[in-house]
């Protein structure tokens, strides 16, 4: 799996249980003291929003994280 963040690309490696399809949901938590930040996309217009409201000190300074969740569709 390869995460593109807000200006660079993160090679991740993850291990799945076994072949199949799966489901992925990202979730970001974005530092608002180092934005504001804007989405990669064509066509996505104005600023993110931040999704680390009341959660700003658990980012420990970095810009922004990402949480990903893989689940087995027939698992």
């Amino acid at each position: 799996m390869c995460v593109y963040t807000l200006g660079e690309s993160l090679p991740t490696e993850i291990e799945l249980a076994a072949t199949g399809r799966y489901r992925v949901r990202m979730s970001w938590a974005l530092n608002p003291e180092a934005g504001p930040f804007y989405s990669p996309f064509k066509g996505q217009g104005g600023a993110l929003e931040y999704a680390a409201d009341g959660h700003e000190a658990d980012l420990e300074g970095v810009d922004q994280y990402c949480l990903a969740q893989v689940w087995n569709l027939f698992g």
